[in-house]
């Protein structure tokens, strides 16, 4: 950021719309079935240690950013080669999330649009914007979490009239395996990739506490999100629906229907 700091709300929304971001479009932990909910449980639990690393971290190295973290701990030649791989680690996820924005854009709005043209202007602006000042990022974020967090509730509620709580029946059919597994898939994806913010967060200005703050509250809040958006996708939608699409969120959100005035939302 530009001669700024970050504050721990700011911090705190950026984690959890990381945490939300892709994971609510594309679903998350569909081998659990109905009880893909309990392993989003477990991926947050599963990632309480490796939180609790990340803002150990940035407290036991305040002002260091993680390469800063690296070449001072590993000396200057080795602690390039890792940050090289860690930069190569942050552009390959880069590359998945925006795979998976434009696949939706193309599914649901432009099909007859190629992919690769959706992605380089994503891609050309989030260069732009970062290039600019990281900080105009930033407090978009803080300023729209609210909002998403109102709409969300909002459609669940609307949504209630096409839940079905047999939905959710039998619990642990299948047995522990699957919900592990998917609970260890959202540990990996979204949760432990909050590594990035190691490059990020040694801006905090706030007190020391800040990064255990931010860490923890993002990922709860970001953990609940996903908790409810995976319950509501399961009782409206169904297991064997949801196992046929590869954007249940929109599917479910889209089928709410209120009298005559609102539809296909």
């Amino acid at each position: 950021m530009n001669n700024e700091s970050l504050t721990n709300k700011q911090g705190i929304s950026i984690v959890a719309n990381f945490i939300m971001g892709s994971s609510l479009l594309i679903g998350n932990a569909g081998g659990a079935k109905q009880d893909a909910w309990i392993s989003v449980l477990l991926g947050i639990i599963m990632a309480i240690p490796v939180i609790f690393i990340y803002a150990r971290l940035t407290q036991l190295y305040p002002g260091k950013s993680l390469f800063d973290i690296f070449e001072y701990t590993l000396g200057k030649i080795l602690g390039k080669i890792v940050s090289l791989l860690f930069t190569w680690y942050f552009f390959h996820l880069g590359a998945l999330v925006i795979r998976d924005v434009t696949e939706f854009v193309q599914v649901v709005s432009f099909p007859e649009t190629p992919q690769f043209f959706v992605a380089l202007f994503i891609g050309l602006l989030l260069i732009y914007t970062l290039k600019k000042d990281i900080g105009v990022l930033v407090r978009v974020i803080e300023f729209i979490l609210p909002l998403i967090i109102l709409i969300f509730i909002t459609t669940i509620l609307l949504a209630i009239p096409k839940m079905n709580l047999e939905n959710m029946e039998p619990l642990l059919y299948n047995g522990w395996k699957p919900v592990l597994k998917g609970g260890f898939d959202l540990f990996a994806f979204p949760f432990a990739e909050t590594v990035v913010f190691l490059t990020l967060f040694h801006t905090v200005k706030e007190n020391k506490s800040s990064p255990y703050k931010i860490y923890f509250l993002g990922l709860f809040l970001g953990g609940l999100l996903l908790t409810s958006a995976t319950i509501r996708n399961i009782l409206i939608l169904g297991t064997s629906n949801i196992s046929n699409l590869y954007f249940p969120s929109y599917t479910a959100i889209g089928i709410i229907d209120i009298g005559n005035f609102l539809s296909r939302i």
